[in-house]
């Protein structure tokens, strides 16, 4: 008797270890899984390469100038999934894209090669980001870590430091400038809405997937990439395997 309650047992633990990986989707081959559709990790792999050797083909920068920045697979699989997210929102609010988006002009301000695919979705998401946030309102007050996160990009963008600490940073920011990063954590808090219900899932190998919601242009030229909506909050977990 207790054998057979035994392996009864096992068989309960076994019936629900199945169900668990299929309710994960559990796939090494799937980069992202977005509702019902998915993105291929041969795809994202495809994408890096292509941006990360035209990045090579560009050889180093001339002295005092800014090198290519830099891409990593988070970054391509952010895109990706933004490629599928940010167009539903903005048919949803009724939003487009400029008719003459100049991508090769985005391209050298976002220092990516032109001529690639990940450039050409990077520059349609931020130009969607762009749009989306002009109608975003009613969003939080930005908190310190907000701020933090800006300041950060601007920093990062300069290549170095920018001649102000955090704190005279907070001090000089107009009316303008606050209103245009409350209006980003609004866009940020829509796209993780619009993750979570589309039930965005990604491969742990490609590290914590995000996507632009607030980018300036510099005095340089040079646009700031200064705040990302991530698509998996810290706390969800990852129900896509990491392909050994």
């Amino acid at each position: 008797m207790r054998r057979a309650r035994r392996l009864v047992s096992v068989a309960v633990v076994a019936s629900l270890a199945v169900i668990g990986l299929s309710a994960c989707r559990s796939t090494p081959s799937v980069a992202a899984y977005i509702g019902a559709g998915q993105i291929a990790d041969t795809r994202a792999q495809a994408v890096y390469a292509e941006v990360h050797k035209a990045i090579l083909d560009a050889g180093k920068p001339a002295p005092g100038e800014l090198g290519p920045a830099e891409v990593t697979r988070a970054d391509v699989v952010g895109v990706l999934v933004g490629a599928e997210l940010l167009p539903e929102m903005a048919k949803e609010q009724g939003v487009s894209l400029p008719a003459d988006a100049q991508i090769d002009k985005y391209a050298s301000a976002l220092r990516l090669p032109p001529n690639t695919e990940f450039t050409r979705l990077y520059v349609q998401e931020s130009l969607y980001a762009n749009q989306l946030m002009q109608k975003a309102t009613g969003g939080p007050a930005p908190t310190e870590a907000d701020l933090r996160e800006v300041f950060n990009g601007f920093v990062e963008a300069s290549g170095g430091d920018i001649g102000v600490t955090f704190d005279q940073f907070k001090g000089t920011l107009n009316d303008n400038g606050k209103k245009a990063v409350q209006a980003a954590v609004s866009l940020r808090e829509e796209i993780r809405g619009a993750a979570t219900k589309a039930q965005v899932r990604i491969n742990p190998r490609y590290g914590e997937a995000s996507v632009p919601v607030l980018m300036t242009p510099l005095q340089s030229g040079v646009f700031a990439r200064l705040m990302n909506a991530p698509l998996v909050s810290a706390a969800d977990a990852a129900p896509v395997s990491a392909a050994s």
